[in-house]
């Protein structure tokens, strides 16, 4: 006789519904021999109220029972828990009762006597249906949820795309440039409302098409596109710096094309190629910008400066000396209201001179025609130069002006003469808007890597509203007193103008307590601070 104990219930719940006590004590030791968990039931009632209190992993079932039919018992079994598999256990078999069995969805028909090993073996591959069916249902069902997140995940990331592409197209229909994009095949494949202005074209009509040059009229600005497309050896300016490898495509370029023949217009037309993560070429897009407005507006500026240099100029020399000569004849033919007048006309012939040179200066700067002539310098010296002419100015309105040079060895590489400039420039600015007697202050450091010139006065100060404009030209604020002396609005221009040349930044600041302070940041050691605003102190 087995000894009783726990035994190891892990391979499934078994349910025995058997009225014979001989054949249920064999049955529930063969299956707590292989580690079942024994469930009896002697009738179809305790069957049922078993199979509706816990789960079942298989049901041992004999067809003749004391209350209820063993087939009628198996539907009900069926109906309360379809995945429990039921393995019919019969001393009367019969092909009658197997094929209705079947039909009833049970899982085996054994014929008694049996043997336990077959009826162990037999529940083991019922068992394992059961999971298996389960495991596929909990697959099927994860599958599904799976399918669903995909799904959702698909209909965001469409959404998201279509959002994009509607913004994309939004900002392309708004751009007032020309934008075409071809394939790797030189197909269009897109052209922005301003492109069909631009280029005379109807996109949709030419969507897909090749285009290559000799496919349009003469003149015709997509004609022209394609022209500089298929020329790969044309002069074009390089944008980004050759990667120096091999690769199929060209690199960021720029050039200019003429359009029309009546309306001629110039377009500056960049390039650039479209790639792939994998930075294979998919195509390139084009963006062309009609620059006719531009160097229309470059030309009469050019005409300006000319008429300013020599129609004005040379006219205004000759006053000037006819002038000088009429002073240097002797007094006593002249009176002295007479004198007065040839003083007041000789100081406006002065200024005006002097704001000519002033525009011309800018324009030079602008036109990169005065660029500095950059090598180590004394920045002592420079500042010692700009305070000694300035001086008598300071003087005339009892101004005191103190200097305090703190920027120790530091030899910036700049233009002397051009450093020396903007400090006149803001000294003079200082004295001009300090009321007599005040005083003005000029100040060096060194600050991350950079040089420090701030020029500090006590004057009326800025308002913060026109703090922005003051390195505008001509522009000169409300501040500006008749009381004052008059400026041409061109000098802090002038001053931010050879500030910007030299990769430097200049600002003003106006302190709570009154007065403006003027700073110039310069770089030092070769250093560009072109995006970097110092910290005054």
């Amino acid at each position: 006789m087995e000894e009783k104990g726990d035994p190891i219930t892990d391979a499934g719940s078994v349910l025995v519904v058997e009225d014979s006590p001989f054949v249920q004590e064999i049955v529930s030791r063969a299956l707590r021999q292989n580690g079942f968990e024994y469930r009896p039931a002697q009738t179809g009632a305790e069957a049922l109220r078993e199979i509706e209190k816990s789960e079942i992993d298989a049901i041992l079932l004999d067809l003749v029972l004391p209350d209820i039919q063993g087939m009628e018992l198996l539907g009900r079994l069926k109906t309360i828990s379809p995945d429990t598999e039921v393995i019919i256990l019969t001393g009367n078999a019969s092909l009658n009762s197997a094929v209705e069995a079947i039909d009833r969805q049970a899982f085996a028909y054994l014929a008694k006597p049996v043997l336990p090993d077959q009826i162990i073996g037999t529940l083991r591959k019922a068992i394992e249906k059961r999971l298996l069916r389960a495991d596929n249902l909990r697959l099927a069902k994860d599958l599904e949820a799976s399918n669903q997140q995909l799904e959702a995940k698909i209909a965001d990331r469409t959404r998201a795309l279509e959002l994009e592409k509607r913004r994309i197209q939004a900002i392309m229909d708004s751009l007032s440039d020309a934008v075409v994009m071809l394939d790797r095949e030189g197909r269009l494949v897109s052209v922005n409302p301003a492109g069909e202005a631009i280029l005379g074209i109807e996109g949709s009509e030419l969507t897909g098409k090749k285009i290559v040059a000799g496919g349009g009229p003469s003149g015709n600005g997509l004609e022209a596109l394609a022209e500089v497309v298929a020329d790969r050896r044309s002069e074009k300016s390089q944008v980004f710096p050759d990667r120096r490898k091999a690769r199929a495509f060209d690199p960021t370029w720029r050039k200019e094309i003429a359009i029309g023949t009546r309306n001629r217009r110039l377009l500056e037309v960049s390039s650039t190629p479209v790639l792939d993560r994998n930075d294979s070429m998919l195509g390139r897009a084009f963006v062309a910008h009609d620059i006719t407005g531009e160097r229309e507006t470059g030309r009469l500026k050019s005409e300006f400066v000319d008429l300013v240099s020599h129609e004005l100029r040379a006219p205004l020399s000759t006053v000037m000396v006819a002038l000088e000569i009429v002073q240097r004849s002797k007094s006593g033919q002249l009176c002295e209201k007479q004198i007065r007048a040839l003083e007041m006309a000789t100081g406006q012939c002065r200024s005006m001179n002097e704001l000519i040179d002033q525009f011309l200066d800018i324009s030079k700067i602008e036109a990169n025609a005065l660029k500095p002539n950059t090598r180590p310098a004394d920045v002592s010296r420079v500042v010692s130069d700009a305070l000694a002419q300035i001086t008598p100015l300071a003087e005339e309105k009892s101004i005191d002006i103190a200097s305090e040079l703190l920027h120790g060895d530091a030899h910036p590489s700049i233009d002397e003469d051009q450093i020396r400039r903007v400090c006149m420039i803001l000294l003079d600015n200082g004295v001009k808007y300090t009321p007599a007697e005040g005083a003005v202050s000029l100040r060096t450091k060194t600050e991350d890597s950079r040089l420090v010139i701030e020029v500090s006065d006590n004057g009326p100060g800025i308002p913060e509203e026109e703090r922005p404009h003051v390195f505008e030209k001509f522009y000169r604020g409300v501040s500006a007193t008749t009381s004052m002396r008059k400026g041409s609005g061109l000098g802090l221009a002038f001053a931010s103008s050879i500030v910007e040349k030299h990769d430097g930044h200049i600002g003003v600041e106006c302190p709570g307590g009154g007065g403006s302070r003027f700073w110039v940041s310069l770089p030092l050691a070769g250093e560009s601070y072109s995006t970097v605003s110092p910290r005054t102190s």
